[in-house]
């Protein structure tokens, strides 16, 4: 195997690793963002 297979394989097996912590991760964060703009917009409808 040479040198350079051996880095592409490290590299994608590395970045896959992180892409599989991170995402879900900003997944979760996104989701809490889009729910408290949604909960700031219906309090601020039922304030009337």
């Amino acid at each position: 195997m040479s040198r350079r297979l051996l880095g592409i394989v490290c590299f994608s097996v590395g970045l896959g690793m992180i892409l599989a912590i991170l995402v879900p991760a900003f997944g979760w964060v996104l989701v809490a963002g889009v729910g408290l703009v949604y909960l700031g917009y219906y309090m601020s409808k039922q304030c009337k």
